[in-house]
């Protein structure tokens, strides 16, 4: 009795791990300023970067904006993080507003955002649109219609990458300068 009472608890306790990691996994949340995203498995790749692109997108990118969207692992050198910084830096663009259209295609991938100013996001597909930047910084927007957000990342430099629509994998970038 005491052996079978002690395997059923070792029973319980790898399930309480198992499940403790698959909620971990599930509202897995970047720290401010990185650009971790939790990959997508239904969102079709590109071969040569493993980009997750929305489903149904058939925008294409340049190789700038591939590699922007490509961040380094966390292990990364600083040699490798130091050249992800200068392609974002190359390709981000200041622009009145974030345009998003249909299949979550964006203009410009990568945003160039001044410290503290907000967030306008011009919808221009047919449907609302959303963004997330993980579980707690998700906007919307009304089909045709254009919102300005404050956002709280605003408030320091960084490299934010976002999702859009049900997709967690980066949709695009946002680089906040001084």
């Amino acid at each position: 009795m005491e052996r079978t009472l002690k395997i059923i608890v070792g029973v319980l306790a790898v399930g309480a791990v198992v499940l403790g990691y698959l909620i971990y996994v599930r509202d897995y949340k970047p720290l401010a300023g990185t650009t971790s995203q939790n990959p997508s498995t239904n969102a079709p790749q590109t071969p040569s970067t493993g980009v997750n692109l929305p489903a149904g997108s058939s925008y294409e990118l340049s190789a700038e904006e591939k590699k922007a969207l490509t961040p380094p692992s966390q292990n990364a050198t600083a040699a490798e993080q130091k050249a992800f910084f200068d392609v974002v830096v190359s390709a981000a663009k200041t622009v009145p507003a974030l345009e998003i259209g249909t299949s979550c295609s964006v203009k410009p991938v990568v945003l160039a955002l001044k410290k503290g100013a907000p967030l306008k996001i011009k919808n221009t597909a047919t449907v609302e649109q959303t963004i997330a930047f993980n579980k707690d910084s998700v906007y919307s927007v009304p089909a045709g219609e254009t919102k300005e957000f404050k956002v709280a990342f605003a408030q320091n430099g960084g490299i934010y990458g976002y999702g859009c629509g049900s997709s967690v994998s980066a949709s695009g970038m946002i680089f906040v300068t001084e």
